[in-house]
């Protein structure tokens, strides 16, 4: 049984037990139906799954439903704080800042995705994954930004309901005011 609010197919980031990302390992399944087996990592409406070791199994080809394009809503320039996304989501609270800084740079440097933290007086938190220009992972390039005050120029682009910052590492900078 699905959790509430989670339509039969969603995109989720996909993380590894530990401080391991998925990208690599399920690169080839991008874009086909998969069912798999793991534990939900959450935060407000944002959802990962660290999926259980060998237990994802494509779908027939039949059952594929294609997947919508992402949305482009053009070059913005954000600031925030450069988080892991697996531990901010849920694995360890609070998951930010600098108390958070060393774990959340072994998370990124293992393949976790890089969450860029936007948040404003009075309103709600808002997630940006981060990628490079072409959606290549940044990994260790963002080390030395991670939970500082950070300013980032980007292409945003919509995938479903994750907002996607593609951005050269040269575009961030540290907010020293």
């Amino acid at each position: 049984m699905l959790p509430a609010g989670v339509s039969e197919a969603s995109r989720f980031p996909l993380v590894n037990p530990g401080k391991r990302g998925a990208v690599q390992e399920f690169a080839d399944l991008e874009g086909q139906r998969v069912t798999l087996k793991g534990s939900l990592i959450y935060r407000g409406d944002q959802t990962m799954i660290e999926v259980v070791d060998r237990s994802v199994v494509v779908l027939d080809s039949d059952s594929s439903s294609p997947m919508t394009e992402p949305t482009d809503l053009g070059l913005h320039t954000l600031r925030g704080e450069i988080v892991d996304s697996k531990c901010f989501l849920g694995v360890m609270k609070p998951g930010r800042q600098k108390p958070h800084r060393s774990c959340a740079a072994r998370c990124i440097s293992g393949g976790v995705p890089p969450i860029l933290l936007v948040e404003a007086e009075g309103e709600a938190a808002v997630y940006f994954y981060l990628t490079g220009e072409d959606g290549e992972a940044l990994g260790d390039d963002l080390l030395d930004f991670v939970a500082e005050p950070v300013q980032v120029t980007g292409r945003v682009r919509r995938h479903g309901d994750l907002l996607v910052l593609a951005a050269s590492v040269s575009s961030i900078q540290r907010i020293t005011d």
